[in-house]
């Protein structure tokens, strides 16, 4: 998606951007002042290469304003300093079901902060006749070991997530209940 702010045919707000220089610290991203009524579903990933460890992205304090993000290389990494990269995102109105100007289907819906280790089962809002393309991501920090969602399962009509930590240094992968932003 094009950086920017976009409406889609039902309506529906999307701002895109690119958050240069983002490492393990946590960097400010503002959205555009007063575009979101709502505190938004927030998807992120690294775009560039500036550094050979793997890293996944991480973000909290959505709201209305802004979120932050941060890279998070694996904990058994020696110093766990990353060097700078560009985090492209995209913050999508949370509306439940939506329908694109051709008809498709789509849902922007979270879970609640209900999402651990352990398996969860929940249905869809939307109807599907396929199983649906499906981004999910946290949406918020309660849980600082690095880690990423995970899909176990999906039917048109249902979803099956679970939090998954790495374990580069120890086995322990209990993880808080966080909530899943799910497009």
């Amino acid at each position: 998606m094009e950086a920017g702010i976009h409406t889609l045919a039902d309506g529906t707000t999307i701002q895109a951007g690119n958050e240069i220089g983002v490492n393990q610290r946590w960097a400010n991203v503002d959205f555009e002042p007063g575009l979101f009524a709502q505190d938004p579903l927030v998807f992120s990933q690294t775009v560039t290469y500036n550094d050979r460890a793997a890293v996944n992205t991480r973000a909290r304090n959505i709201d209305t304003n802004g979120f932050q993000v941060k890279v998070q290389e694996e904990q058994g990494s020696p110093n766990r300093r990353h060097g700078r990269e560009t985090v492209s995102w995209i913050a999508v109105e949370e509306i439940g079901v939506g329908t694109l100007a051709d008809g498709t289907t789509y849902e922007a819906s979270q879970t609640g902060e209900v999402v651990s280790h352990r398996t969860f089962q929940t249905a869809f809002q939307a109807s599907f006749d396929a199983n649906p393309v499906f981004i999910a991501a946290m949406q918020s920090y309660e849980g600082g070991d690095v880690a990423s969602v995970r899909v176990r399962g999906m039917s048109p009509t249902d979803y099956t997530i679970h939090i998954e930590e790495e374990k580069s240094f120890d086995e322990e992968i209990s993880h808080n209940a966080e909530s899943v932003g799910v497009f």
